[in-house]
């Protein structure tokens, strides 16, 4: 029988040696691993160079590009596809839209010959690796149309032949080196489309060669650098979509050769200067949805329309100088005001730029002649709201709710420490709420409710001491509910339902003993509703129906919650809590 049983494993063994699989690559059977291959062999290249090559490909999963011809199987990596050497070393690197999926590996910078690499249009990710700042022969560097994030490496600023830097399209993130102002000899720059923040910097005026300046689509904020003015030989200069704010430098009349500028959707504001109208050659100019105003004189105005494609605030410069009532700081950014948020297709705009006494325009309310209040609650506002808002330090009421103002919150509000209430509630805001509206001492309503408003609810609004209200319901607010909230002890209403508020309910809240109202509703918020809550004793309003919050089963605190006429609850009872028996050991 044994013999029986050896012949039968002799048979299965002969039909596995016979019939090996063929679908599945002796390489890949125990799951995908980097494609080895020996540059020692390889000729053309140095090893190196060879070695940085290979380590793109395993780091990119080569073996699913779309053309990966010679790649890794012939050893002469010049005849690869997309490699070009010139004099033994790779001078071109060129697989745009070849579905490259994955990092960048840092070997890339020991190709120190290259003039042009072009990886465009793939799905890496990760970050730019700073060793391709060792590339000093790079021309063109175009990593566009990818999924890149973290920071833009300062190292980019040794690349001192680069010609075309091309980044956009991708999820960059933070500021913009001032390095990147070195290399002098760039002829285009393109960050657009990535969500870069901070100041343009002023470096960036050292790029004389420059005729493509692309930074629209970003989070960058401050004013344009008048350093802009010296890039002469320009002709496209694209802001659009970012946070720029103030006044536009008249040096920027310099770039006398501009064909296109792009300023739209930024919280720009005051006249257009006088020197534009040297930029004889621009054929197209926006400057739609900023509070940007016209000269009206003839000659600015010949200048203007003579432009073939133009979009345009349409608002002629009202002067404040003959505006006696507030001071000029004042009547300049309530004009600001109007002209961002489109202030012809008001509702009501009574008087607003027609009469020199701004304390008579419609909405508007002054007290010892200075302004001090604005209502212009469902009016029709519409487009962003400057920051020289903040230029209204005497302020105690705002009201623009029930409008359709988007973008984000106005830079400066934190400024306006006179302010008692400030109601931006119902518009399309969007972003995150600014933390200096901490510095609100006097503020005692807080009503944001119903915008678009993201990122977690900053602790720094625990330190409002006079606050009443604080109403941040219907946005797409996420993180935990700050324990800091939990210090406003005269706290009467507290919204923060229809959000994506997650984690538990902080105990701190068990402080707020004057709330009459809580709603937490509509949140993923987790755990045990804190047993602590029965000392809110005048609460008569508490919801926090559709969350995964479970109430206490004691009777004190379901006595409690009962008692609230105005309830909206789970209904989870919590597990109680698991005693472990004691079980004596028995050694046998």
């Amino acid at each position: 029988m044994a013999r029986n049983i050896l012949c039968s494993l002799l048979a299965i063994l002969v039909m596995v040696a016979t019939f090996p699989p063929t679908d599945v690559p002796p390489a890949m059977a125990q799951g995908a691993k980097p494609s080895a291959f020996n540059c020692s062999t390889a000729t053309g290249i140095p090893q190196a160079e060879c070695e940085a090559l290979v380590a793109l490909y395993n780091s990119t999963n080569g073996a699913n590009w779309i053309n990966k011809g010679g790649w890794l199987v012939t050893d002469t990596p010049c005849s690869w596809y997309g490699v070009t050497c010139v004099l033994g070393h790779v001078l071109l690197l060129s697989l745009t839209n070849n579905q490259l999926n994955g990092s960048i590996p840092p070997e890339v910078g020991n190709l120190t010959s290259l003039q042009a690499l072009l990886l465009a249009s793939n799905q890496l990710t990760g970050s730019i690796p700073s060793t391709l700042g060792s590339l000093t022969n790079l021309q063109r560097l175009l990593l566009d149309r990818n999924r890149l994030s973290g920071s833009i490496p300062a190292q980019l600023g040794n690349l001192s032949n680069l010609q075309e830097l091309s980044l956009h399209n991708n999820r960059l993130s933070g500021s913009i080196p001032p390095q990147l102002g070195n290399p002098t000899g760039l002829r285009t720059l393109a960050l657009n489309n990535n969500q870069l923040t901070g100041n343009i910097p002023p470096a960036l005026g050292n790029l004389v060669n420059l005729r493509t300046l692309s930074l629209n689509d970003n989070r960058l904020s401050g004013n344009i650098p008048a350093q802009l003015g010296n890039l002469s030989n320009l002709l496209t200069l694209a802001l659009d979509h970012n946070l720029l704010q103030g006044t536009l430098p008249p040096e920027l009349g310099n770039l006398t050769n501009l064909l296109s500028l792009y300023l739209h959707y930024n919280s720009l504001h005051g006249a257009l200067p006088q020197t534009f109208t040297n930029l004889t050659k621009l054929s197209t100019f926006f400057f739609f949805n900023t509070a940007l105003c016209e000269p009206g004189d003839a000659a600015f105005q010949n200048w203007l329309n003579g432009i073939g494609n133009l979009r345009r605030t349409g608002v002629i410069c009202f002067d404040c100088i003959q505006v006696y009532d507030v001071p000029k700081p004042e009547c300049d950014a309530l004009v600001s005001l109007y002209i961002s948020t489109n202030g012809d297709n008001w509702r009501i705009h009574d008087r607003w730029l027609n009469s020199n006494e701004a304390c008579g325009w419609s909405g508007i309310g002054c007290t010892s002649g200075r302004v001090t209040s604005i209502y212009l609650s469902s009016n029709n506002l519409s487009g962003t709201i400057t920051s020289q808002l903040g230029n209204l330090t005497q302020l105690e009421y705002i009201r623009l709710d029930g409008n359709q103002l988007v973008g984000n919150l106005p830079l400066g509000l934190g400024s306006l420490t006179n302010l008692i209430e400030l109601h931006l509630n119902d518009n399309q805001f969007s972003g995150p709420i600014p933390a200096d509206l901490g510095n609100l001492s006097s503020l005692q309503w807080l009503i944001l409710s119903n915008n678009q408003l993201t990122g977690p609810i900053p602790p720094e609004l625990g330190v409002l001491p006079s606050l009443y209200r604080l109403y941040l319901d219907g946005n797409q607010l996420s993180g935990n509910i700050p324990p800091q909230l939990g210090n406003l002890r005269f706290l009467f209403g507290l919204y923060l339902d229809h959000n994506q508020l997650s984690g538990p309910v902080p105990t701190q809240l068990t402080n707020l003993t004057d709330l009459l109202e809580l709603r937490l509703n509509d949140n993923p918020l987790t755990g045990r509703l804190p047993p602590g809550l029965i000392n809110l004793t005048q609460l008569f309003t508490f919801w926090f129906d559709n969350t995964s919050l479970c109430e206490p089963s004691d009777t004190a605190f379901q006595s409690w919650l009962t008692g609230i006429s105005d309830l909206r609850r789970t209904g989870v009872i919590c597990p109680l809590k698991q005693v472990r028996a004691y079980v004596p050991l028995v050694i046998r």
